[in-house]
């Protein structure tokens, strides 16, 4: 660079170049800052050419090199790849990570985000330092109760409009709803019960003091004294008096009659329907096979047997397990138009004691 001389550009040193060793040079001495100037006169070489700048990746940091200074300088700019150690150029993959990442204004995101720090299945708050935070269900709706309000389509308070309004309320007032799901409110009136008719509407039934005249499609609700007054017309199932014959339900005299045909012949006694069972033998005669139905424990019956008028009858056989008194199962009676009876109670399943009641009556 150019020498400064003083203000009395007066010469303080002479000196050689360097180039050939015998050129003379001057020297100035600086008065600001005391150092020793070269005049430009004296020269340093003479460049030649210039190499274009060579890019390197060499070290750590960015760095810059100078090879043949003097004649053809060769400058090198080491730019080396970034990463967490080294300070460089960012490579096609960086700029791709850096490209994928979502901006801090309004992003947007294609998949979902995971917070390790959250707890599952409860709803996102920001705290108090605008953090994002799980709702403890301690304090704020799990997802089941927030799941109780889904479905509202306006706001609640309008819904709640929609309902039967409070003032048509009071202590003898219940809310039900008609055929049309519309709600209201039903007022119940003393000695009254809140019910449905056959093929009506929830109503208040009036409850009947009188069950006299009830028939079997009523829909009077009995009070508890017509019940009482009626249930003490029953028969209590211990003890209790009772007058009149027993005529079971279903049949239209006391006895059960069988009528089998000539030849051999079952004869299945139903003691479900009856305990007293009338056998007539056919006139042409008829060989009697017996069997049982329907007998319960320790339940008697009566079996009587009339010879038919043409042919005598016999049994064949009597149904299973019959221990007669006496120890010998009895034969009819071999007389037209006799009657024979037997009675019976069973003992066990399939097993009767037997008794000759009458013969050749």
């Amino acid at each position: 660079m150019d020498a400064k001389r003083d203000s009395n550009r007066v010469t303080t040193l002479l000196g050689v170049s360097n180039v050939d060793g015998t050129t003379p040079v001057t020297l100035y001495a600086d008065p600001t800052t005391h150092r020793l100037l070269v005049s430009s006169d004296a020269g340093a070489g003479t460049v030649t050419s210039v190499a274009a700048l060579t890019l390197g990746t060499t070290g750590t940091d960015l760095s810059s090199t100078v090879a043949n200074g003097t004649t053809t300088p060769v400058i090198t700019l080491n730019v080396p790849n970034a990463s967490a150690s080294n300070r460089g150029a960012l490579s096609a993959a960086d700029w791709t990570t850096f490209n994928a990442k979502a901006p801090s204004t309004s992003p947007t995101f294609a998949t979902s985000i995971t917070g390790s720090y959250l707890t599952s299945s409860e709803m996102l708050i920001t705290d108090a330092d605008k953090k994002i935070v799980s709702a403890p269900v301690a304090t704020y709706p799990s997802l089941t109760e927030l799941s109780y309000v889904k479905g509202l389509t306006s706001a609640i308070q309008t819904q709640l409009g929609a309902l039967v309004p409070k003032s048509l309320y009071d202590a003898h007032t219940v809310l039900y709803a008609t055929t049309d799901d519309t709600p209201a409110a039903l007022t119940v009136g003393e000695q009254t019960v809140v019910g449905r008719a056959t093929g009506g509407n929830i109503s208040a039934l009036a409850i009947d003091s009188d069950l006299s005249s009830v028939s079997a499609n009523d829909d009077t609700i009995p009070s508890a004294k017509a019940t009482k007054a009626m249930g003490d017309l029953k028969l209590p199932l211990a003890g209790g008096t009772m007058t009149g014959k027993i005529v079971k339900a279903g049949t239209t005299e006391v006895g059960k009659t069988y009528t089998p045909a000539t030849g051999a012949q079952g004869v299945e006694i139903d003691c479900s329907v009856n305990n007293i069972h009338h056998v007539t033998g056919h006139a042409d005669g008829t060989a009697i096979t017996f069997t049982i139905t329907g007998a319960t424990s320790s339940q008697p019956f009566i079996i009587s047997v009339l010879q038919g008028s043409g042919t005598v009858s016999t049994i064949a056989a009597w149904f299973a397990t019959v221990r007669w008194a006496g120890g010998t199962a009895p034969t009819l009676t071999a007389t037209l138009n006799k009657r024979d009876t037997f009675g019976f109670i069973r003992t066990g399943t399939n097993t009767y004691d037997g008794f000759i009641i009458g013969q050749n009556c």
